[in-house]
């Protein structure tokens, strides 16, 4: 398996930084910077309700939870700062559901629900995530979604996937604003504590539902176009920045190995990586290196 930078932003080589302003009308950086803290703004507040009208510990009192917007392509345009380590959770979802639904059947009020670490989002099963798309003048224009950490919903006593609990690939918990009894249901019945899950699950969706009021309310004050200009510039600089930060590191390959012990098998399993560092690309390949485990 190899990640690189590319696995961040769908972009090549030959694509330059500001491409975005042969298709989006030119705007001045303040304007930029300004819609850039209202996004992170919005994504704070949604975290803030998230865990104000959480019921269970783990998500009012741990902060186990995150909170993001995406663009309608996929792509992450704000996360609140509470746990950046779901990045990648929530990442999964946006992806995931936009390849497996019709856009055309999507519907406001629609609710998607996942887990699963392959296909739905989660770091692993007891973080569910809720993904709401945001809709503008009959149009998608974003997403909102979150991802609360369920303490009762898996088996504690191992960390095999297959052994954990129920996997959830991104599914409508709501559609047009109902619930799904029959989704609904099939969840609460894998869950130890329900109530708890259920009134959890209320919290998730108001902290969606604010994220989607408030990226409206910034379509109605600024307009689509601007917005989705002003988003795709924000994305250009962490991009610029990010490459900025790896063109500082001195080019050529690097190795890496950690050991883990676990009581679901008798031997210990290595993580091996080598690092490849050119100019201002990095690559991850996790297979390449186990083949030189010599070197590491």
């Amino acid at each position: 398996m190899v990640i690189s930078i590319y696995s961040l932003r769908r972009v090549c080589n030959e694509r330059k930084f500001h491409d975005t302003e042969k298709t989006s009308p030119v705007i001045d950086p303040i304007t930029v910077e300004v819609i850039g803290n209202a996004l992170s703004t919005i994504v704070d507040q949604m975290g803030r309700v998230l865990r104000r009208s959480a019921y269970s510990a783990n998500i009012k009192e741990r902060g186990d939870c995150s909170a993001a917007l995406f663009d309608t392509t996929g792509q992450l345009i704000a996360q609140a700062q509470h746990i950046p380590f779901h990045l990648g959770s929530l990442l999964g979802i946006a992806v995931e559901t936009l390849a497996r639904v019709d856009l055309d059947s999507v519907k406001p009020g629609d609710v998607f629900i996942g887990n699963d670490a392959y296909t739905g989002g989660g770091t692993h099963l007891n973080d569910i995530v809720f993904l709401e798309p945001v809709f503008y003048e009959e149009s998608i224009v974003a997403w909102a979604a979150n991802l609360a950490h369920h303490s009762d919903f898996v088996d504690r006593g191992h960390a095999h996937i297959y052994q954990e609990g129920l996997r959830i690939p991104p599914v409508r918990l709501y559609r047009a604003g109902k619930l799904q009894q029959d989704v609904f249901d099939l969840v609460l019945l894998n869950c130890q504590v329900p109530h708890e899950r259920k009134n959890d699950f209320r919290a998730q969706m108001a902290a969606n539902r604010m994220g989607v009021q408030r990226f409206q309310a910034l379509c109605e004050r600024y307009g689509v176009t601007l917005l989705a200009g002003a988003t795709k510039l924000l994305l250009d600089y962490s991009e610029r920045k990010t490459r900025a930060g790896i063109n500082a590191l001195k080019d050529g390959t690097y190795y890496f190995k950690h050991d883990f012990d676990t009581s679901l098998w008798p031997e210990i399993l290595s993580l091996v990586v080598s690092i490849e560092v050119k100019g201002s690309e990095i690559h991850f390949d996790f297979e390449a290196a186990r083949l030189r485990q010599d070197q590491v």
